[in-house]
């Protein structure tokens, strides 16, 4: 049985029967290639992957816009800021987030919501907020999947659970718990209007969207939330909206990459097909093992952290055969960087990493 990369993707994140593993390294922009030595550092990421020989997956372009009756949202980005800018009924509140040339990425330096006050605003602008298609965006995602054809998987985001968005880009986490703890009335209507927003955006994508799969993009760790949290918080609206992607015949994975352990089981009943970016310690806390353990027909991506990245090809394999060993057979597993690859990690490693991985005969 030969496979193409996309029939090879989908049969490992359906538990189907595979001719080789999937290796997925997380190179997600034009900045690993920038940090390699040349030939490299002239490549696209397309052009990586070809040469690696590794599987391919992209993200499609988002196509949902933002619809309001009475206020509004604009994005500027300026020098090496980015700032979005909501319009409340008590005025404009806004992040801030730096670009970091390393990640080719911004991240968040000043929050939106800092306040009682803040909270209440947002979620005014999250009732009067409605997600509606722009159909020329939603036709050049068409074309670009259409463009990659079978050469790897493509997926389509969603969004992120309103607890994870909340601490992740509008509160930051230190001040987020405060304001959970302090103001839990005010939070419950944040969440519930930032849910029913999600809502409208996973029948929207699943009606109309060109990918292989959908995902959440949770960034879930028990680093960031207790598991009391993730039952309170999480569980219930991400139980909501796989049930939406499998009454439309989805399939749906959850990005969810720091320490995973203690709520695994919480998974269990959730119709959700894969976790992407499982990660490993000590960056991480969860190996295959007790991933599939703990969630036994589910599919997991990743199984690494950035650390086995910055060793030797050896050392890699060594690492690798170690958590492979210990599984009874490989149908739902896809090696990954658990996260983006280090720059660090060449292609040349990934090469010699990849031609070991496909030689093995697959453990069914």
């Amino acid at each position: 049985m030969e496979l193409n990369r996309k029939e090879r993707w989908l049969n490992a994140l359906e538990g189907k029967e595979t001719d080789r593993l999937v290796f997925w390294p997380k190179i997600f922009s034009e900045a690993y290639g920038r940090n390699q030595k040349s030939p490299f550092n002239r490549m696209s990421v397309r052009e990586i992957f070809d040469y690696t020989g590794t599987d391919m997956h992209i993200f499609l372009p988002n196509y949902i816009d933002h619809h309001f009756n009475r206020f509004g949202y604009s994005e500027v980005k300026q020098e090496n800021l980015f700032i979005k800018t909501y319009n409340t009924p008590q005025g404009d509140i806004k992040n801030i987030l730096r670009y970091d040339s390393i990640t080719d990425s911004y991240h968040p330096e000043i929050m939106a919501i800092k306040n009682r006050n803040d909270i209440i605003s947002m979620t005014a602008f999250f009732q009067d907020l409605r997600p509606k298609i722009n159909e020329d965006k939603l036709e050049k995602a068409r074309i670009l999947a259409k463009e990659f054809g079978e050469r790897g998987l493509v997926a389509d985001t969603i969004g992120e659970s309103p607890m994870m968005d909340f601490l992740e880009w509008y509160a930051g986490i230190e001040n987020g718990q405060y304001l959970l703890a302090d103001y839990p009335e005010e939070i419950e209507g944040l969440f519930n209007a930032m849910h029913n927003f999600l809502i409208e955006c996973t029948r929207l994508k699943c009606q109309h969207s060109h990918a292989d799969v959908l995902y959440f993009i949770e960034n879930t760790s028990t680093t960031i939330i207790s598991p009391a949290q993730f039952i309170e918080f999480c569980k219930k609206p991400l139980s909501i909206y796989a049930e939406i992607c499998k009454s439309f015949g989805r399939r749906l994975l959850f990005h969810m990459c720091g320490h995973l352990k203690e709520i695994l089981q919480e998974l269990r009943d959730i119709p959700f097909l894969a976790i992407e970016a499982l990660s490993s310690p000590p960056i991480g806390n969860t190996t295959f093992l007790d991933a599939c353990t703990a969630l036994p027909g589910k599919s997991f991506i990743g199984g690494t952290n950035c650390l086995t990245w910055l060793q030797s090809p050896s050392e890699i394999i060594f690492e690798l055969d170690g958590y492979l060993t210990e599984l009874e057979n490989w149908r739902h597993i896809i090696i990954g960087t658990g996260g983006i690859i280090p720059p660090a990690c060449s292609p040349e490693t990934l090469t010699e990493v990849a031609n070991y991985l496909y030689s093995l005969p697959m453990k069914k």
